[in-house]
């Protein structure tokens, strides 16, 4: 989804992705929350006795995720701007 939604700001005006934007973020903290409860409570019910791991035990995984992230946008960035150059 957050693709998606780079590739369409990337296309639209300046005025128009603030917008956009601002809406899909609106949209994703009131939606995701929802998928998430739903996930926990059937992985809870199919693990009772089981707790959940501590949060602080992954931040390795994060850093992980945040430079995969990076290069993703990165890469993204670039092939965008082949298809649309500055200035033209």
């Amino acid at each position: 989804m957050a693709a998606a939604e780079g590739v369409i700001i990337f296309f639209i005006p300046d005025a128009l992705s603030r917008l956009v934007s601002f809406g899909a973020e609106i949209g994703f903290l009131l939606i995701f929350p929802v998928f998430m409860e739903k996930e926990f409570s059937e992985w809870q019910a199919t693990h009772p006795g089981a707790m959940p791991s501590n949060g602080w035990k992954a931040i390795g995984w994060g850093v992980v995720g945040t430079a995969v992230l990076v290069v993703i946008f990165f890469l993204m960035f670039i092939a965008l701007s082949k298809l649309r150059p500055v200035g033209h």
